[in-house]
């Protein structure tokens, strides 16, 4: 069953922010979810390894917005373009915060995108992945989704993700969607954990997916755009390469891990 200690405190949710500039459309959002859990947002811009080191090769060059010809891109210049990329983000995440009288904070790390953010990632924290910009047809369907949905893996993280799931459903009575990826007889059976929301008053859906891939994932999805996918952040799956890539270009919901 899931223990009382499941029902653990997040005390903080951590948002990823990049140098494409996402992760501040959902902000309003966002603060609602630091307000519900009495969580401090703390946002962390990354300054990619791999978009710099790119920057650095000899062949590499760019395109002025403005017009004009190619020219080589230089490296200080795109140091502190994203510098102030980074204060810009930090300014509007301020007046929100200040406006929702959330608690937060804003750091800038520098490496990979996800393996940084997972590493920044503790047992109390909420690590969330704001949608990349849709159609507006896929703007309209997130923003009527009333859908939490789960990754159900039988792990701690899962019995961890359910509990809080049943906490954001019981606030705002929304629906919750388990997605079954559990192998049979290893860690908590999806049972157990339906069984413990109906004690709690909260019918669950439960999805069978054969396997924990992006393609099945969406395919689960399809006609149900999620309010919000909770994932456990250590399941071999999400470091996979494109997993989460390919559920953020495809998905117009947030992505939340959680240990």
């Amino acid at each position: 069953m899931i223990s009382p200690e499941a029902e653990r405190r997040i005390a903080r949710i951590l948002l990823g922010l990049d140098t494409a500039g996402t992760g501040l459309q959902d902000i309003e959002s966002i603060l609602l979810l630091a307000r519900v859990l009495e969580a401090e947002l703390t946002a962390l811009f990354i300054e990619d390894d791999d978009l710099l080191r790119s920057a650095a090769l000899p062949f590499t060059t760019e395109i002025p917005l403005s017009g004009g010809d190619a020219r080589a891109l230089d490296v200080a210049r795109l140091e502190r373009s994203l510098r102030h990329l980074a204060r810009r983000m930090e300014a509007e995440l301020a007046q929100a915060a200040e406006r929702a009288q959330v608690r937060w904070a804003f750091r800038i790390l520098r490496g990979r995108r996800l393996p940084t953010l997972l590493a920044e990632a503790g047992v109390e924290d909420l690590l969330v992945l704001a949608r990349t910009p849709h159609s507006t047809a896929e703007a309209r369907q997130a923003a009527q989704a009333h859908t939490v949905a789960v990754v159900f893996d039988g792990s701690d993280s899962a019995r961890h993700a359910v509990a809080l799931a049943a906490r954001l459903v019981g606030q705002d009575g929304h629906d919750l969607l388990l997605l079954d990826v559990a192998p049979a007889g290893k860690g908590l059976d999806v049972r157990a954990a339906r069984q413990w929301l109906l004690e709690r008053g909260i019918p669950a859906t439960r999805r069978t997916l054969s396997e924990l891939t992006a393609g099945r994932l969406l395919e689960a999805l399809r006609g149900n755009v999620p309010l919000l996918l909770i994932l456990p952040a250590d399941h071999p799956a999400i470091t996979t390469p494109g997993f989460i890539d390919r559920l953020r270009r495809h998905l117009p919901s947030p992505l939340a891990l959680l240990r």
